[in-house]
């Protein structure tokens, strides 16, 4: 068999070690020799002996391999944090795995292996990432910004809740991310990697409840709270756009472009936070206008929005040396997945923090002491 110069080591293998494993598993005797610059191995035993030898010798020469385009944003989870999905699949399935990136948010993914059992195998772990099962639902636009959180942390605990090989994504621009049929809707993807069926309607569930909890939020909001929020949600999915559109120009070798890019995602960054703490004040004020002071509803708000104004509104209070009763009113979760309550529990640790005295006047109500 003819071997090229740079494929001779890999015939040998360390210290002899893949030229030896060779001749155990097929029985052949093997050699390498080189004549006139060119190099040549030498197979010779019996018939099944030579046929197996050279099966395996030609896999190490001429590896069969795959190739399978992809859109790179899929890519980078095949990739995985440091390149750790990549390695792990690698390493599992004994193949080469190769990212070539092409232009227009493209790629190529090279799978080589030193067999077809194990390159059959390793491609269908890469397609199970990279052609995963999927289902869109829609969210209101002004929804959006609830069902992310605050700065993503909904939306991370949601990931979590439905597990590594899930995703839950805000679908950009190319995947429709502002439904071009439906204006007012934005599009969430929910995928799952091993196309497991039983596995995506479960993860469905969990984001149809997250989406059904910041829709019934909406009610709570008022008018101008809710304009406001719907605007930081325009703002939250311009700065992921252009997060994305930089860091594929940095890719694809255009630093400046990806750093004007990557400045423009911060203003509108800055422009989001702006507008969600307007909103968090209409809110504040439409549940709270004409109450006492020694009354406070946190509907509506996130939770890192409810803590800011329950501080504030307790520390107001304990600056005297009364016994002041602050009726809290953080709602039960009725709609939350699960009927779990997000700001309930957050309330109830802040004030056990702060070392004060309340009382569970019901599901959804506490009394402070402040």
């Amino acid at each position: 068999i003819d071997c090229p110069q740079q494929k001779v080591g890999a015939v040998i293998g360390k210290g002899g070690s893949t030229i030896k494993s060779i001749r155990v598993e097929s029985g052949a005797e093997i050699r390498v020799d080189t004549e006139g610059g060119k190099h040549h191995v030498v197979i010779y035993g019996t018939e099944n002996q030579v046929d197996m030898a050279e099966d395996l010798v030609n896999n190490i020469v001429s590896p069969p391999k795959t190739i399978i385009k992809a859109q790179w944003q899929q890519a980078r989870k095949l990739i995985g944090p440091g390149g750790a999905t990549i390695k792990a699949l690698q390493k599992r399935h004994h193949a080469h795995i190769h990212v070539d990136k092409k232009g227009g948010g493209t790629c190529n993914v090279v799978i080589t292996a030193d067999r077809p059992a194990n390159l059959a195998k390793a491609e269908e772990a890469v397609r199970a990432i990279l052609e995963p099962l999927f289902r869109d639902l829609l969210c209101p636009n002004d929804a959006v910004g609830a069902l992310i959180g605050d700065d993503g942390t909904n939306i991370k605990e949601l990931q979590r809740a439905c597990g590594e090989a899930a995703s839950v994504d805000i679908m950009d621009g190319k995947g429709k991310q502002r439904n071009k049929h439906d204006a007012k809707n934005t599009t969430v993807r929910v995928s799952v990697a091993g196309r497991d069926k039983k596995e995506l309607s479960r993860c469905i569930r969990l984001v149809e409840a997250e989406i059904k909890e910041a829709v019934a939020g909406l009610d709570y909001m008022g008018d101008e709270g809710r304009k406001l929020r719907a605007e930081a949600s325009a703002q939250a999915h311009k700065r992921t756009v252009m997060y994305e559109r930089s860091h594929q120009a940095y890719e694809s070798g255009d630093k400046a472009g990806a750093r004007k890019l990557s400045d423009a995602a911060k203003v509108a960054g800055e422009k989001m936070r702006a507008l969600n703490k307007k909103a968090s004040e209409a809110i504040f004020r439409h549940r709270n206008h004409g109450k006492p002071d020694l009354f406070i509803d946190l509907h509506g708000l996130t939770v890192k929005e409810a803590l800011g104004f329950l501080k504030s509104r307790l520390h107001k209070f304990l600056k005297n040396d009364t016994d002041d009763p602050l009726e809290c009113v953080t709602g039960a979760g009725h709609h939350s997945p699960n009927r779990s309550a997000k700001i309930k529990p957050a309330v109830r640790e802040l004030v056990e923090s702060m070392k004060l005295r309340f009382e569970v006047e019901n599901v959804g109500t506490y009394i402070i002491h402040c």
